[in-house]
């Protein structure tokens, strides 16, 4: 039985406030090679810088605290920013940032980053051809044999398998309660904090440090159980409405101690009409309308009962009179605002079980219990009442001055109203919860994903330390074999490595028109030195053509023995810039037959047994990136284009995308099989794959014409150059029409071109 392959990691791109980008947090496919596409503007060259900074070479050129800005989005709220490159669960590299304090954290990476940008053609290579660096001491070691790095390197081996062995079983153990857990608590994948939940937290810098006062698992299922039985249209508390008693307070106190003389009306009709004095009252109001007749007995007014009436009319014009009618009205005016304030308690009384029964369902309000008013609007009450007994012995007699209680009314009602209006508050919290219960579900789940992460590591606690005390001791060890490499093997100098690399790249890109002199390490333009300087001499397409191929040489200087040939990690950022169609297929090529021998050299070949390094390209060049997918540079699962958002940058697959030439080799392929006949278009495909074999495969060739002659010279293969010429771009109504069978064996030859330079681009047709 075959065990399966372990499955490669996929690349990752973590960044926060980096440039334009404020988040950013996705994966690359899992292979070597990755070819990133982005618009101008959306943060492509900070990547590229932040992963130059990841070179310690570069990064211990720039003053530190000057590191910040040049990365850090303004928009950042505390002047942080992060980037972070993974490999699967292992950083391979990370910056922290911050503006204000000034600082950079930069962890070391886990490769040789070897970073082409326009900041390196600027600082290695512009104007500076005539005058290139040849200081170099630097030296390679090759190694040779030595007991104490076998011992080290066999420990290494061994513990770096236990290691992975670990990993992967936590790994799996985590990956299973992950999946228990999603489904206990009905978690849907894309919730923020479940798609973050990884054991990758238990492996940091520093030690994972679990929270001890954070809410159980077992208790968040069981809030989480109740919060499902919610009832589909629940009864929510309505909000509580009380502006005050409505008294006025000053004539209340006003009418307490003022002093009424007693009335001269007789005392039988005094206590006559105070029995019922609306009665009188409404029988003069009559008479003053009726004068004529008795507003009580509706008899014609006479003698006595003329006399009567204005005795009437007398008691109400008294003083007396009209003080005993203010103090009845006050005493109205006390039993209303003490009505209120019993009603906003029996409100209270009514809304509060309405409340506690409802907010059990909610984690986020089950705490929260109502405040009770009730003593305050008892005592509003009691006030109240003091107030009307003593308006009832000032009726008793106006000429006594009668004390109240000088309770502080305003220190009452603010406490009852600000009680209200918190209590009012937690109404609204609930009934918001109860429309959108969506968002409460999510806050138990993400609590509950946070709690998984912290039980998970207290269960496994020694298995999470043993895993980290391994990955230390790898560390050591292979910060020993370094050592011990760099003090006992063989070297080879790296400066004649560069010379010797330099020198064959300007070879394969310009032929004899550029050599460089190894000796005066300067670059010489048809072997004579350039008089008036590389930048009046060069064009840009040139320099940056000069510039890539001195890269390339410079990667003997990143490395310190022949086995750090492997760990190189290469990123391009436009490696195309300002140059024409030519340089542009030379250089898709080079990255796509890039290798690296076993004692370091590099070449450019397809050769499977020879070391293709990572690699990460980035461009904007839509027309490179046509090019490059088109001759699987990457493979179609590398191609990615970013996206850039508001909040978060995203990372899309183009692994379905098509490019030209495509879409061309297919027209041409199905004619050739006769999956379809051939149409007006298929000569001017025809000539578009012809013209990329030739521009890809064969750029040495001036012109297509050359290039079809030695098609017929060198492979017998005959394409009629007269039916792409004229098909492809047009011709006089009166030409007469070339034959179908022409045209199909055209196609039957440009597909032969195909597999003759580039058999691989017809497997997947």
């Amino acid at each position: 039985m075959n065990t399966p392959a372990t499955p490669k990691p996929a690349l990752r791109i973590e960044a926060a406030h980096i440039g334009p980008i404020m988040g950013l947090n996705q994966d690359l496919s899992a292979d070597k090679q990755n070819l990133i596409y982005a618009r101008n503007g959306t943060g492509k060259s900070f990547i590229a810088r932040a992963l130059r900074l990841l070179d310690q070479t570069v990064f211990s050129r720039y003053e530190q605290s000057s590191i910040p800005d040049l990365l850090v989005s303004e928009e950042s709220s505390d002047g942080s920013g992060s980037f972070r490159l993974y490999e699967g669960s292992s950083c391979i590299g990370s910056l922290e940032l911050n503006t204000r304090s000034k600082t950079v954290v930069r962890a070391e990476p886990s490769y040789i980053f070897h970073v082409f940008t326009e900041d390196y053609i600027d600082e290695e290579v512009r104007n500076r051809l005539e005058e290139l660096d040849g200081e170099i001491q630097h030296e390679i070691i090759i190694g040779r044999e030595n007991v104490e790095l076998d011992q080290k390197e066999l420990e290494l081996d061994s513990k770096t398998n236990d290691l992975r062995q670990r990993q992967e079983a936590l790994a799996a153990q985590f990956s299973d309660r992950k999946n228990k857990h999603k489904t206990a608590f009905s978690i849907v994948a894309s919730l923020g904090a479940f798609k973050n939940l990884s054991d990758d937290v238990y492996f940091g810098p520093s030690p994972y440090s679990p929270s001890p006062e954070a809410t159980s698992l077992k208790s968040l299922h069981s809030q989480f159980n109740k919060f499902k039985s919610l009832p589909t249209d629940p009864v929510v508390p309505n909000r509580l409405s009380f502006d005050g008693p409505d008294v006025d307070l000053h004539s209340v106190h006003e009418a307490l101690v003022k002093v009424t003389s007693p009335s001269t009306v007789r005392t039988d009709f005094k206590a006559k009409i105070e029995s019922d004095p609306g009665f009188f009252e409404t029988g003069l109001a009559l008479h003053k309308e009726h004068p004529e007749e008795c507003p009580f007995c509706t008899q014609p007014v006479q003698g006595a009962a003329i006399a009567a009436i204005n005795m009437y009319v007398q008691y109400f014009q008294d003083e007396e009179a009209r003080e005993k009618d203010r103090l009845n009205k006050l005493i109205g005016q006390l039993d209303a605002g003490m009505a209120k304030t019993q009603q906003c308690s029996l409100q209270h009384l009514r809304e509060k079980p309405v409340y506690d029964e409802l907010r059990s369902y909610f984690p986020s309000l089950a705490d929260k219990a109502l405040e009770d008013p009730l003593e305050l609007l008892d005592n509003i009450t009691g006030y109240l009442d003091g107030l009307k007994r003593c308006i009832q012995e000032k009726q008793e007699d106006l000429t006594k001055v009668v004390e109240a209680s000088t309770g502080d009314m305003n220190f009452m009602m603010s406490g009852v109203l600000s009680t209200i209006e918190r209590n009012n508050a937690l109404f609204d919290q609930l009934q918001t919860l109860a429309r959108n219960s969506s968002a409460e579900r999510r806050g138990i789940q993400n609590a509950s994903c946070k709690r998984l992460q912290q039980e998970f590591y207290e269960e496994n606690r020694e298995a999470v330390l043993k895993i980290r005390e391994l990955e230390s001791d790898c560390r050591e060890l292979n910060e020993d074999i370094a050592e011990l490499k760099r003090l006992h093997g063989e070297t080879a100098s790296a400066r004649d490595r560069v010379v010797n690399t330099f020198s064959a790249l300007l070879k394969r890109f310009f032929g004899d028109k550029y050599t460089f002199d190894g000796t005066a390490f300067k670059v010489r333009r048809n072997n004579r030195e350039m008089r008036r300087g590389s930048d009046r001499t060069l064009s840009d397409g040139e320099k940056a053509g000069l510039a890539f191929c001195y890269f390339l040489a410079q990667t003997h200087l990143r490395v310190n023995s022949v086995e750090d040939y492997e760990k190189l990690y290469f990123v391009f950022d436009d490696p195309v810039t300002s140059m024409s169609f030519d340089y542009v297929y030379t250089i898709i090529q080079s990255l796509k037959l890039l290798r690296i021998s076993e004692d370091g050299e590099i070449q450019f070949n397809l050769r499977s047994d020879q070391h293709r390094p990572k690699m990460l390209i980035l461009t904007h060049n839509n027309y490179f990136f046509n090019v490059s997918n088109a001759n699987r540079v990457v493979q179609p699962r590398g191609l990615f284009q970013l996206v850039s958002g508001e909040n978060k940058h995203e990372l899309t697959s183009q692994r379905a995308f098509a490019t030209p030439h495509a879409l061309h080799l297919k027209a041409v392929y199905d004619v050739a099989n006769g999956s379809r006949r051939a149409d007006h278009t298929t000569p001017n495909s025809i000539r578009s794959v012809i013209e990329g074999i030739w521009k890809f495969c064969r750029p040495d060739f001036s012109n297509l014409e050359e290039f079809l002659g030695y098609l017929i010279g060198e492979h017998g293969i005959e394409i009629k150059s007269v039916m792409i010429n004229d098909l492809s771009h047009g011709g006089k109504m009166a030409d007469p029409p070339h034959d179908e069978e022409d045209i199909k064996q055209a196609a039957v030859d440009a597909i032969a071109v195909v597999g003759q330079f580039a058999k691989g681009q017809l497997k997947d047709l």
